[in-house]
């Protein structure tokens, strides 16, 4: 019994791990053609440039690694409204997703 569970722990340690390894490849600077599209007050429509990245990135699958900023402080220091910024993939015609 006790080797069946150092199985599975290790399994799902390779889980975690292989999900952190594919955000830990997501390069949010990628998306810096999206910023003006994510500030305040009346942001004007994503850039062709954004939507390309978007869309690169969710042909990536990578897409949902954004949520992971989402409360990033820095986001705002840059002016960035986290909110705005999620709106941003479905302007670009991607399926909308939902951060946890």
């Amino acid at each position: 019994m006790l080797v069946v569970a150092v199985v599975v722990l290790s399994i799902s340690g390779h889980l975690v791990d292989a999900a952190d390894d594919k955000c830990s490849k997501f390069q949010v600077t990628d998306l810096a053609p999206c910023v003006p599209a994510a500030r305040p007050p009346n942001p004007p429509p994503p850039a062709p440039a954004c939507c390309a990245q978007v869309k690169a990135h969710n042909d990536a699958g990578d897409l949902p690694c954004l949520c992971a900023y989402k409360d990033d402080p820095r986001l705002i220091f840059l002016g960035v409204n986290p909110t705005l910024a999620l709106l941003i993939p479905e302007k670009c015609g991607v399926p909308k997703f939902v951060c946890a």
